[in-house]
């Protein structure tokens, strides 16, 4: 099961197509959909696992074991942990579910020295929903004043915002 765009089999294939190396590994609940990068000048290769679950101790050894044989420097793993922020519309166990996937990665990267944090992470560690359902009177009452403040300024010096999806809007 695929829990982002980023470990899809369309991505998978356009990335394919765009001449880049992957691996993709089902642990039978989660998948594991990995690019590998070739530096330049050598013979060497960086892997990059996106917003993947954390991967067990099981498929860990099994990219180091790929790594080695493949000449593959590092993988950077980035997983996808949703932080869950509690709110009105957030149930209780999702909460719970949240805390307990950030102790647990947190509990591996302790114990398996082969695993570093990094400073630089690609995607940021958090995303924002944003319920379109409501009425933009509603999404802006629940804004930051600084916010309303800023929309309202660039509304007042005429930024317009289209929605385009042509060649002109590409």
């Amino acid at each position: 099961m695929t829990n982002h765009p980023l470990q899809s089999v369309s991505w998978e294939q356009a990335r394919k197509k765009m001449g880049i190396e992957t691996l993709r590994i089902v642990d039978g609940k989660n998948t594991f959909q990995l690019t590998f990068h070739k530096i330049p000048y050598i013979d060497y290769k960086i892997g990059y696992l996106p917003r993947s679950a954390m991967p067990a101790k099981k498929i860990l050894n099994q990219l180091y074991e790929y790594g080695k044989r493949n000449k593959v420097i590092f993988i950077k793993i980035e997983p996808y942990s949703p932080a869950v922020i509690p709110s009105e519309a957030t149930e209780g166990s999702e909460v719970e579910g949240s805390k307990k996937e950030i102790s647990r990665l947190a509990s591996l990267a302790r114990n398996d020295k082969r695993i570093i944090k990094s400073p630089h992470p690609l995607f940021p560690t958090w995303t924002q929903i944003l319920d379109l359902t409501k009425s933009e009177e509603e999404l802006l009452k629940n804004m930051h004043p600084k916010t309303r403040y800023n929309i309202r300024l660039a509304e007042k010096k005429g930024v317009v915002v289209k929605e385009m999806s042509n060649e002109k809007g590409f």
